[in-house]
């Protein structure tokens, strides 16, 4: 990695940084570039806008949430399994529970605009597609029930994880057992043999 890359790479993580602390909508060029003590010039120089950084790291983030998800549900025979489908939900539900502001940039388009052409909906139609395509080797279910289930999973997952605020008062979300009783609940209404 080259110093400007390893350069790009250390603002993203800053800029990671700096939403789950505050939120994307107070995301603004100085008061990023402030709080984390960089340039702005090192800022426009790598990207030319704040648009295009937050553009470079919804593409980074989302590679880190949904590039192995083949990798991660079949062994290493090649066959897939409900344990390790269960494994990565749980990925999954963690890495929300740890990143809820990310989780909401990248949903804040369809959320706010009714926009569903971003980057999250082209990779959300991918992944549905491929987690469709495991779970049917998986169950016995039809088509149209698994559809059914993964919406109501992931619609699970996504919204308790980012309003693990609120739901921790009722249930401690963040407690590594809870999340693992949450996810396994969940297998277990929706995704059975």
């Amino acid at each position: 990695m080259s110093k400007g890359q390893k350069t790009k790479q250390e603002i993203l993580l800053s800029a990671i940084e700096y939403i789950e602390r505050h939120g994307v909508g107070s995301f603004t060029v100085r008061s990023f570039t402030q709080s984390a003590g960089i340039n702005v010039a090192a800022l426009n120089y790598y990207w030319g806008s704040k648009d295009n950084m937050l553009e470079d790291l919804r593409h980074l983030t989302l590679d880190n949430a949904f590039s192995d998800f083949k990798d991660q549900v079949y062994n290493k025979k090649g066959k897939a399994s409900l344990e390790l489908l269960e494994e990565f939900f749980l990925h999954v539900y963690q890495g929300t529970l740890r990143w809820p502001n990310i989780a909401k940039m990248h949903f804040s388009k369809a959320f706010n605009e009714n926009d569903y052409h971003d980057i999250l909906s082209k990779r959300m139609k991918v992944f549905l597609e491929e987690l469709l395509e495991v779970t049917l080797k998986l169950t016995r279910q039809s088509e149209k029930e698994l559809r059914l289930s993964i919406i109501l999973v992931l619609s699970a997952i996504y919204f308790s994880g980012m309003m693990g605020g609120l739901y921790g008062r009722f249930y401690n979300v963040k407690d590594e057992e809870n999340q693992k009783s949450f996810i396994k609940k969940l297998m277990r209404l929706h995704f059975h043999p």
